[in-house]
């Protein structure tokens, strides 16, 4: 009788935690499905703060990385770049993953790598190391908690001061502040010392300066004008990279929606004139980075280090240059 009420009271339990855990309904996923494309509008109308709201509830229901890939969107619009920068990582290891059953998530994961690169630019990372961490240790970066799968590895912030503290059983709190520029990575050490009675709290190690600076070149203005047009061209080669991905992708929904041939139904007019801007972007971004790296690379290479008066200037023309991203819309 009392294995009979056992059994009886795990049943009732089961019950109880099967709704919770089930799996969505199709009707769920429906509901998600339409959430996403109505967050696909929000963001392309630059209402970032509704692509957010709507991209989370279909994100929550199907774990989509298409999904995700939005929610990073909108957080990077909104200008909460430490965010947009955990959600583009958790995109790109979630496409990596579910592109190799399913070959539809590679323009995905194709465009979370190239806009992860680009943002990897304008925020900064900060890795905190522990020695002798005491039991219980919990540690915050800027006053948010930390997991402990984060603890050891980059954690991308704010450029700015960036202030790490950690506190455990056994030992005062240990914090130290440090300055970190946009696109930098740099390692916080907090060192334990257990507490003695009568003895004076623990100071935080003293944060050895950090070395000058160094010039990108010591050529003269010529060099200098070459490594400033390398960088556009870098960016030019990522514009062409985000774009031509995307592009890839609405290309691939008409492709799903209509075969072969070209679409002439009304309802696909903004997925084929979204497609063509597309187009135009990446063609722009190819070029704009082609003749940036070719005429950045001559003058860093040619580019003495005193500009004379009579010499020679080397500059880079676009002319001749013909590569183009081609889809059909």
């Amino acid at each position: 009788m009392r294995a009979l009420r056992l059994f009886l009271v795990c049943l009732a339990l089961l019950v109880t935690v099967a709704p919770a855990t089930a799996a969505p309904t199709a009707a769920d996923t429906k509901a998600a499905l339409e959430k996403f494309k109505a967050a696909q509008k929000a963001f392309d109308a630059k209402d970032f703060a509704q692509a957010l709201d709507l991209a989370r509830a279909a994100l929550e229901v199907t774990g989509s990385p298409n999904a995700r890939l939005y929610v990073a969107r909108a957080l990077r619009e909104l200008g909460r770049l430490p965010e947009a920068h955990q959600e583009l990582d958790r995109t790109l290891r979630d496409a990596r993953d579910a592109a190799k059953k399913d070959p539809k998530y590679e323009p995905t994961r194709d465009a979370a790598a190239a806009e992860l690169a680009l943002l990897d630019q304008r925020v900064g990372k900060v890795i905190v190391a522990l020695v002798d961490p005491p039991p219980g240790v919990k540690v915050e970066l800027n006053g948010s908690p930390l997991d402990a799968t984060q603890v050891g590895q980059p954690v991308a912030v704010a450029p700015g001061d960036v202030l790490a503290r950690a506190h455990g059983e056994g030992a005062g709190a240990v914090e130290r502040q440090v300055q970190i520029a946009a696109g930098a990575t740099q390692t916080i050490t907090l060192v334990f010392r257990a507490e003695q009675p009568g003895a004076a709290a623990p100071r935080a190690p003293v944060e050895a300066p950090s070395p000058p600076p160094r010039a990108a070149a010591q050529g003269g203005s010529l060099r200098t004008v070459g490594y400033v047009m390398a960088g556009v061209g870098v960016a030019g080669m990522a514009v062409f990279a985000i774009s031509g991905s995307m592009a890839n992708a609405k290309y691939g929904e008409l492709e799903d929606a209509c075969g072969s041939a070209r679409c002439s139904d009304p309802k696909y007019a903004d997925t084929v004139d979204s497609g063509k801007r597309l187009d135009t972007i990446a063609n722009v971004g190819l070029v704009a980075g082609g003749v940036g790296l070719l005429a950045g690379g001559a003058l860093i290479v040619f580019g003495g280090p005193k500009e004379k008066k009579g010499g020679a200037a080397v500059r880079g023309t676009p002319g001749g240059l013909s590569l183009e991203w081609v889809r059909r819309f």
